[in-house]
C-alpha cells in the first residue's frame, strides 16, 4: 500500500523558493514552487532513497510525496521529516 508523507517547506527555504519564482516569471507561483520541489527534494529522493515516488499537492507552503514502498516513506521521514497522511485525509 502506498504511503504519503506531507512536508511543510521550511521557512529557511522561503528565500530560495521566492528567488526561483522571480527567476521564472513565465511560470505561476505554484508551478515554480513545484519545479523547485522537484529539483530540491525530488533529486535528493532519487539519489538517496528511490526513483519510485510521486510528488503532489505542491504549493509555496507544502507538498506531498507518495512512495509505493512503506520502507522508502519511513526512510524519507527519518531523514527529512514530515507526517504521514492517511487516505481518509487525516494525518497519522
Amino acid at each position: 500500500m502506498p504511503t504519503t508523507i506531507r512536508l511543510n517547506i521550511a521557512n529557511g527555504y522561503r528565500p530560495q523558493v521566492d528567488a526561483y519564482v522571480e527567476a521564472h516569471p513565465a511560470l505561476s507561483r505554484d508551478e515554480a514552487a513545484r519545479r523547485w520541489v522537484e529539483e530540491r527534494y525530488g533529486a535528493w529522493i532519487t539519489a538517496n532513497i528511490t526513483e519510485c515516488f510521486e510528488l503532489s499537492g505542491v504549493s509555496m507552503q507544502q507538498f506531498d510525496v507518495t512512495f509505493p514502498e512503506e520502507a522508502d516513506a519511513v526512510a524519507f521521514k527519518a531523514a527529512i521529516g514530515g507526517r504521514e497522511v492517511r487516505e481518509e485525509g487525516g494525518a497519522a
